[in-house]
């Protein structure tokens, strides 16, 4: 997770204010505790004796009882962080789990008319049953964790009982004074800090997640007169989500400057698959792609797909108006060329249709 400073890069002035002041309201709740008992100590020791040598013998006498019960604290806090450690771990996988069940359910809802279509439905159901079993059974361990955690509680606070008991002692037969027995809680927070322990890893991966292509990265080569010819060598391609399925094996294509090219084929076949390598939204696992002669995995991959124009299979709209939508993949086109690409995907007649024409 880096240094602590990187807990921080992204904060703005406000962000580092408000933690500041978080921390100090921490701070205060903190020693609201121990201040509390410090002063109620000083008070109880006022109404006794002011001999101190009768504390002393006493501390000399009984301190390595004293320190024997001190033993039951340190395991039960040891408990305490070793259960909170495995909690945060089957938390983790837990959320991550129901994160896979939760993303087949999104695939299949926004896709629900091919599920259809395909009558895929007791597929995607039992696809999404095997997720939940993975949850199913982490949830089980994690109960289970739970459980234990919480029985644990119980020797905790016997270890409190015992030194309540013991303190007693002091007070009413060997003439201690009642402000030398103190305890206090210092696991009170632990499940505070577990919750967002687990919380600032999740957060802190996709922060860091470094992406196999970086569309932000300039560098890599350009060139100013593309003549538009691509081929495609011995191109092995699977989706990573679907490693096992391959969707292209070997394919060996050419298309010269100037041609047009259908590609035909079934669901799957790989059709959008060769514009999604072209346009580099993948690399494929095996095989080279080139634009005049060039790897495309070379070139300056903002100014790749500069040189596209790309027309998904089921576009989608933005809410501004129709201009801009066209507008969209290149912005300083002049009006003329924007009636040219609607004619050209015969949109132009309704358009104009509108009241407000082309900036409805």
């Amino acid at each position: 997770m880096g240094t602590k400073c990187a807990l921080f890069r992204f904060a703005d002035a406000i962000d580092k204010l408000l933690m500041f002041l978080g921390a100090m309201g921490s701070v205060g709740e903190g020693l609201a505790a121990p201040m509390t008992m410090y002063v109620l100590s000083g008070a109880i020791d006022a109404f006794g004796t002011a001999d101190q040598s009768i504390a002393n013998e006493v501390l000399d006498k009984y301190g390595l009882r004293l320190l024997y019960v001190a033993f039951g604290v340190g395991f039960s806090c040891f408990l305490g962080v070793g259960f909170g450690k495995l909690m945060m771990d089957m938390g983790i996988k837990s959320k991550d789990a129901y994160g896979i069940a939760g993303s087949i359910v999104e695939q299949a809802i926004s896709n629900i008319r091919k599920v259809y279509s395909y009558v895929g439905e007791q597929k995607t159901v039992d696809k999404f049953s095997r997720a939940l079993e993975d949850s199913m059974n982490l949830g089980i361990k994690q109960g289970l964790m739970k459980g234990l955690m919480i029985g644990s509680m119980g020797m905790i606070f016997a270890t409190w009982a015992f030194q309540s008991w013991v303190g007693g002692l002091l007070v009413t037969e060997k003439g201690e004074s009642g402000g030398h027995v103190l305890y206090n809680c210092s696991t009170e927070c632990a499940p505070f800090i577990v919750d967002a322990s687990a919380a600032a890893k999740r957060i802190f991966e996709m922060i860091d997640r470094v992406p196999e292509i970086d569309s932000g990265n300039g560098k890599g080569k350009v060139f100013a007169n593309v003549r538009g010819q691509f081929e495609f060598r011995e191109v092995y391609f699977s989706y990573p989500s679907r490693k096992d399925e391959p969707v292209l094996q070997g394919l060996s294509l050419k298309v010269k400057p100037g041609e047009k090219v259908g590609l035909a084929g079934g669901s799957g076949s790989g059709k959008s698959t060769i514009v999604s390598l072209l346009e580099r939204f993948y690399d494929p696992i095996k095989g080279d792609i080139l634009l005049d002669g060039h790897r495309i995995k070379r070139l300056q991959l903002k100014w790749l797909r500069s040189q596209f124009a790309l027309v998904n299979q089921e576009p989608v709209l933005f809410a501004t108006s129709i201009k801009q939508n066209i507008l969209f993949g290149k912005e300083d086109a002049p009006p003329e060329l924007v009636m040219k690409a609607a004619k050209a995907a015969n949109a132009h007649d309704f358009i104009v249709e509108f009241p407000q024409g082309y900036d409805t």
